[in-house]
């Protein structure tokens, strides 16, 4: 086991100071050499014959690479299970030392936050929009305005109905899909009045990034800019996503809490229905789909599942709260 100093830093933030055992960097370093000399051809030497002095000399900076690249994950995960921490992202590796026998270095990383929620019960909803004729009238009007053809062919009266029926259908999924987001947006708002806790930075910042990213996909000419335009519009896009990225990451631990207080499990039979609706809605082979589907990617599906059906059973349990309904004279 390495040698390890924690340190609670501000935040979320924590700080580990690992010096591994020289017997473990000694094994490792031999290790790596053997594995070397086995395959190493070097010349006026066959095959696997290379003296070790001269292969260490020939791949020495190879050698340190591996060596960082096995010792170092090794250690740190060690670290984190003595102390009993799970970090929410990859960790920052500071003041590494390798020299000789000796490795050091310092993790930097986050962890989720404490989350102070005394209650979540008592949600409400407002009621639900709904279709009503007018709207649908004109939507019906605006479609065949747009589409002098079928606005000849709506002249039968049949064809006319079976537009309008059609359309209904879609308008209504869409009214749905409204209804069901503003939902979710209304008891996620409920949950962060009354909840508790500092998100952690380097979450905030990375999903803004990925707000930012997706935003600049949509600006064809944002390469073309200049250098200086380029900088001043990631920047301001910066500003301007980042109070919803600190959103979503606090609604993201608040869920998990209220998820774990529930017992809101997910199945891996959750995951495998999951994986084929995508399968079917993308038109590949479930099988071949599913090969997309790393530990990883299904452990992303879990989390996004998990909160689904946490905001279902707050959903359910919310109170309707009736709009009047205004009656014009």
């Amino acid at each position: 086991m390495p040698k390890t100093e924690f340190k609670k830093l501000e935040g979320c933030w924590r700080q580990i100071r690992v010096e591994v055992e020289p017997e473990t960097v000694r094994g490792a370093w031999e290790n790596i050499l053997a594995g070397l000399q086995k395959e190493a051809q070097l010349p006026g030497f066959r095959k696997g014959k290379a003296p070790l002095n001269l292969i260490r000399n020939h791949f020495d900076e190879h050698i340190q690479r591996e060596l960082l690249n096995r010792l170092v994950p090794e250690t740190y995960q060690a670290a984190l299970e003595e102390h009993g921490l799970k970090p929410v992202a990859d960790p920052r590796i500071n003041d590494l030392e390798l020299t000789g026998e000796k490795l050091n270095y310092t993790a930097v990383f986050e962890v989720a936050p404490e989350v102070s929620l005394d209650s979540y019960s008592g949600l409400t909803l407002d009621n639900r929009k709904e279709l009503n004729e007018a709207e649908l009238d004109q939507a019906l009007e605006e479609v065949l305005a747009r589409n002098p053809q079928l606005q000849v062919q709506a002249r039968d009266l049949k064809v006319r109905e079976n537009l309008k029926e059609n359309l209904r259908r879609r308008m209504e999924l869409q009214i749905q899909s409204i209804n069901e987001r503003q939902e979710d947006e209304r008891i996620i708002d409920q949950l962060l009045e009354r909840a508790t806790l500092q998100p952690p930075e380097g979450l905030v910042k990375n999903r803004t990034m990925e707000l930012v990213r997706h935003e600049l996909s949509h600006q064809p000419d944002f390469k073309e800019k200049t250098l200086e335009a380029r900088e001043a519009l990631v920047k301001e896009l910066m500003e301007k996503f980042q109070p919803l990225a600190e959103r979503e990451v606090k609604a993201s631990f608040v869920l998990s809490e209220v998820a774990a207080r529930e017992k809101v499990e997910v199945t891996e039979a959750d995951i495998d229905n999951r994986i084929d609706i995508l399968a079917r809605l993308s038109g590949q082979e479930q099988e071949e789909f599913k090969h997309h589907f790393d530990a990883e990617h299904r452990e992303d599906l879990r989390a996004q599942l998990q909160v689904e059906k946490t905001l279902a059973l707050l959903k359910k349990r919310a109170l309707l709260i009736e709009k009047p309904r205004i009656v014009k004279a």
